[in-house]
């Protein structure tokens, strides 16, 4: 009798190889997509330590840290009459390897820049369409039609308004020995998610509804604030889809965020003010980030930490401020 090899599979066989390929798969993808995280991270970790370490060059330069704001007149009581808006990141280029960029921008024209060709700048249009890497976390995933972007936020402190002892705030030009609480425990950086730029849809993640909260309180607290935005219910609010948009200005739409909330908050970002046009620079605008967890923040000293979402909101507020004489762990 002559033995015939069997050339295929069994059905059952089949079926059996099917299954542990969809198993090995299964085990897979997941360990690919964390591995690429871990690889993200890692990449916007080192983003913010280039930013943290510009600002101590910044500092060893000029014996201050950069401001949210320049005076283009001053009163004679030494107010400002009109303000140039360039944002921190403005000034961190010529130490972040962008020199030709920096010198490009014209300082000595108002900071006019916007999220449409109504408010752009003709003459620093073309330095602000420019990507700076540095400015972007790769995990987020930038606007598709303008990528100029700013993924990283300057810390102005945990008031609504913007004026809670942070370390980032208009017209003030702190030294570290304005650093009462220590340069380690005050954070002077974390990171944000741009917007989507979709006004049907409020992702509540990277875009902030307009309140109207200040036509009933005018001076908010904190609480009242986070509360207030922690309130969004009912159909589509009117709200601000393009968060992010630029790393040129200095406001809550782009470079600066606060802490009257916690770390990606389950609350929506909001202005206290009721529509699009007015200032927004007052509200709760969040930390937040696209990693697993929590967020990547830079202290004051340039170091880079990660800061889980459940940290405690009163120790997270006593990070925001330079000297507040809050006693603050170690291990926070």
């Amino acid at each position: 009798m002559t033995y015939k090899p069997r050339l295929a599979l069994t059905l059952l066989e089949l079926l059996l190889v099917v299954a542990v390929v969809g198993i090995l798969l299964a085990l897979a993808v997941p360990a690919v997509q964390m591995a690429r995280e871990s690889a993200r991270r890692t990449e916007c970790s080192s983003h913010l330590r280039s930013i943290g370490l510009a600002l101590h060059n910044y500092h060893a330069t000029s014996s201050m840290f950069p401001s949210t704001m320049f005076a283009s007149e001053v009163r004679s009581d030494g107010g400002a009459v009109s303000s140039k808006r360039y944002s921190v990141f403005v000034r961190l280029l010529p130490y972040l390897d962008e020199g030709p960029l920096f010198n490009a921008i014209n300082l000595s024209m108002e900071c006019v820049w916007g999220s449409d060709s109504v408010h752009l700048d003709p003459i620093n249009g073309t330095a602000f369409r420019t990507i700076v890497e540095t400015y972007l976390c790769p995990s987020d995933t930038p606007m598709a039609r303008f990528r100029a972007n700013a993924n990283y936020r300057f810390n102005s402190g945990c008031e609504p308004d913007g004026y809670g002892q942070g370390p980032f705030q208009g017209f003030s030009f702190l030294s570290a020995r304005d650093f009462v609480d220590g340069l380690s425990f005050t954070i002077g950086a974390s990171e944000k998610l741009t917007g989507d730029e979709n006004e049907s849809v409020f992702h509540r993640g990277k875009d902030y509804w307009f309140s109207g909260a200040t036509a009933l309180v005018p001076n908010l607290n904190p609480d009242q604030m986070h509360t207030i935005c922690a309130g969004l219910n009912g159909p589509l609010p009117t709200h601000y889809s393009k968060s992010g948009y630029s790393w040129a200005t200095s406001d809550y739409d782009n470079t600066l965020y606060n802490h009257v909330a916690s770390p990606n908050s389950t609350a929506a970002d909001c202005s206290a003010y009721a529509w699009k046009s007015a200032f927004t620079n007052y509200g709760s605008f969040a930390a937040r980030s696209n990693h697993p967890g929590g967020v990547h923040t830079c202290t004051m000293d340039g170091s880079v930490r990660f800061v889980t979402n459940s940290i405690d909101l009163i120790a997270w507020r006593a990070l925001a401020t330079r000297s507040g004489g809050e006693a603050i762990s170690t291990d926070y």
